[in-house]
Formats: C-alpha cells, sequence, structure tokens
C-alpha cells in the first residue's frame, strides 16, 4: 500500500475548485490478482456519491492514483478497502 500513499496528491485544477469546502474521504475497494496487478477500482458500495463537482473529480483522481500504480505488492488475489482523505492545508 506504499506505492499508493506515495502517489496521492491533489491537482491544482481540482485545489481551486474546493476553495473552503472538504475535508473528502474517498473509499475505494481495490481487487487485485494473484500477482498483486490492480484488476478493479471502485468507490465502495453505499458510499453517497456527492453531486459536488470537486467531490466528483476528487474520486476520479483517487481511481487513476491507483490504477497509475497498477501493482500494490501483494502475493495473492485480494480486495482491500483504501480511504483517500483529501483537504486543503
Amino acid at each position: 500500500m506504499g506505492k499508493i500513499e506515495e502517489q496521492k496528491f491533489i491537482p491544482v485544477e481540482v485545489m481551486k475548485k474546493m476553495g473552503v469546502s472538504g475535508p473528502y474521504s474517498v473509499p475505494l475497494t481495490i481487487t487485485t490478482d494473484a500477482q498483486g496487478n490492480v484488476i478493479s477500482v471502485e468507490l465502495t458500495p453505499n458510499q453517497d456519491l456527492s453531486d459536488d463537482t470537486a467531490y466528483l473529480e476528487l474520486v476520479q483522481v483517487a481511481k487513476n492514483i491507483v490504477w497509475n500504480v497498477g501493482n500494490i505488492g501483494v502475493e495473492k488475489a485480494t480486495t482491500v478497502l483504501v480511504s483517500f482523505e483529501f483537504s486543503l492545508q
């Protein structure tokens, strides 16, 4: 999971849209194959999908981070929950 932590960032254009909003938590369910390759990234079921444009963009940013990492370093097929915390500081 360290690979994902290293990739977390908030694009400047999204930060500008957020203004004073947030913090945002984006809980993703990540499924891998037996070699640790990411095969599925979804917003955790039952998560309210806000109509807030910034939130929707952060969901996509979080998904892209996971896909860009590609392999999370596990040695068996697994499903994990990773919560991305986005906020302005």
